[in-house]
């Protein structure tokens, strides 16, 4: 498991259709060595889940419009593309163009 995944471990995500799930581990699928994702339900019995993780952590498409299927956990937005995207518009529509070219946009991972 790598340092990315394991401090996702324990993390608790809502999908987008408002539910609550904790991310309990990655596994492997022993036919096809795909990185699975294993989450809980936080409601109901509390089932214990299995997902390729491009699937939970994918975007998906309904209606014409596209959501990052697990939105957001415990507080912290988990795209970061979506985060310096945002900053990038709201400092080009709200900084004097001549403030601009001093910032340099850079990833903070």
């Amino acid at each position: 498991m790598t340092s990315e995944q394991q401090s996702l471990v324990g993390r608790e995500f809502r999908h987008f259709k408002g539910n609550l799930y904790r991310l309990e581990g990655f596994a492997k699928d022993s036919e096809t060595l795909e990185e699975m994702a294993v989450y809980r339900a936080l409601y109901g019995d509390g089932d214990l889940w299995v997902r390729p993780a491009k699937m939970f952590f994918g975007t998906i498409e309904r209606d014409g419009n596209k959501f990052f299927a697990p939105r957001t956990y415990t507080g912290v937005a988990v795209d970061e593309a979506f985060i310096l995207t945002f900053f990038r518009v709201w400092f080009d529509r709200h900084l004097p163009r001549a403030a601009r070219g001093a910032l340099k946009y850079r990833s903070v991972a």
